[in-house]
């Protein structure tokens, strides 16, 4: 007589064997062939087996995610070695077609698959050109991340959630303000006790900005910089690197302004050069410890800017020095300069962005004078915590998904075409940073 089979076992067995079935090969990183042959050399060998698409996302136990709430978070699990911080924008879920989302995933360059971490709601706030920046919303240790997201069901208003980017975990950083307030561009201070943030109420005019500090756990929410009047259409750009300065920006358009207040509310400096601030440019200055503190992108006109200058200072009032300068040319292609940062490694480097059709990034070394273009069709750069890799978004061509690219910082190819699942046609990434764990 055949031996019966316990179905619970049967069900088991087909699930695994169905499991394995399922699973890929990792993606493998074909080299350019306008790879030198030493950069070659450090890339993972061809492979035919077809890309690797990322697996479906589960919700982690910590989310706050509920049906149109505007935030889901997934549990990205132990972040180890380089990783590429991007952001995209996404289709709103159904039924919310009103609204902007968009999605932070974690992108490892060294092959391994990217894994999705964030979902959320960008909030749609009067005169902002976006709200959210991953390089000034990071953790200095890049574990987690404070966002400003759209939460509501019917009436959206802009809250701050602090989301663990290992296990998905959300906490609201300003619990209670509900639909009281919009909190807006957040930044963590460099020594990661504070978060600065510009406040306003939520049925009330939003140009009356107030810049607000809270302690990374959320305790201490007080104001540093009430709003002076009428107009007040602020934003941030950071921190000053001793934690006890924050920068924003007094004007928020398109050619703006750079003014610095202290933690007791007193103005400590203000620049009235004319920042390169518009949709495309990025974060227009960047701040380090050592002198020159600052780099900055400015244009000389405010309606028809034709030049644009990258100055560096001692501090924000001192006197600017022009370190490099363009004229606008559409027949070259070259059309301004923008998003300059200061190497990490402490060496006395910038890397900024050249924009326009033929966009590419620079590494301009201010001690000899000597500059280097890396990469083409270049929609934002970043340095590697080293300094020793600069990592690029490049679309390949114009109707082609936005992919990452990482270079050396002599110009040499090491990885290209790190990209993620989804539409070429829909597909672009809007946001970089970079981190080693």
């Amino acid at each position: 007589m055949p031996r019966r089979v316990d179905p619970v076992i049967l069900r088991t067995v087909l699930l695994a064997v169905l499991v394995a079935g399922c699973a890929a090969p990792p993606t493998a990183v074909v080299p350019s062939a306008s790879a030198t042959p030493e950069a070659t050399a450090s890339v993972v060998p061809p492979s035919s087996a077809p890309p690797t698409a990322s697996p479906v996302p589960v919700p982690s136990p910590g989310t706050r995610a509920f049906a149109g709430a505007g935030l889901e978070t997934y549990a990205v699990g132990k972040l180890s070695g380089e990783i590429a911080l991007v952001i995209r924008p996404v289709t709103p879920k159904p039924p919310d077609t009103t609204t902007s989302y968009r999605e932070l995933w974690a992108v490892p360059l060294d092959g391994r698959p990217p894994v999705l971490a964030v979902i959320f709601r960008t909030p749609a706030v009067g005169s902002t050109i976006d709200t959210n920046s991953l390089e000034r919303q990071l953790s200095p240790d890049g574990r987690r991340v404070v966002l400003s997201v759209g939460i509501g069901e019917i009436e959206v208003a802009a809250q701050l959630e602090l989301i663990d980017l290992e296990t998905g975990r959300v906490t609201p950083l300003t619990p209670g303000s509900g639909l009281a307030f919009e909190d807006t561009f957040p930044a963590w201070s460099p020594d990661g006790k504070l978060v600065a943030f510009i406040r306003w109420a939520h049925r009330g005019p939003s140009d009356l900005r107030d810049i607000y500090v809270v302690g990374a756990d959320g305790q201490g929410v007080r104001p540093i910089r009430p709003a002076t009047g009428r107009g007040d259409f602020i934003r941030l750009y950071g921190w000053l690197a001793d934690s006890q300065h924050v920068a924003f920006d007094p004007i928020n358009f398109q050619h703006s302004e750079l003014a610095v207040v202290d933690l007791n509310g007193a103005e400590a400096g203000r620049l009235r050069e004319r920042l390169n601030t518009g949709q495309s440019a990025g974060q227009a200055v960047t701040f380090r410890s050592r002198t020159p503190t600052l780099a900055a992108a400015s244009v000389d006109s405010p309606f028809t800017p034709s030049t644009y200058d990258l100055f560096v200072a001692d501090e924000v009032s001192a006197p600017t020095r022009i370190v490099a300068s363009v004229t606008a040319d559409p027949i070259s292609g070259v059309l301004g300069i923008a998003a300059p940062r200061w190497d990490p490694s402490g060496s006395n480097a910038l890397l900024y962005r050249l924009v326009g059709v033929s966009s590419t990034t620079v590494v301009l070394d201010l001690d000899t004078g000597t500059s280097l273009q890396v990469g083409s069709r270049v929609k934002a750069s970043a340095w590697s915590q080293d300094g020793q890799r600069i990592v690029t978004i490049e679309e390949h061509p114009s109707t082609a998904a936005d992919t990452l690219y990482v270079w050396t910082r002599d110009g040499r190819l090491l990885r290209e075409s790190i990209g993620l699942p989804g539409d070429p046609l829909v597909y672009r990434l809007t946001d970089l940073a970079i981190r080693a764990y």
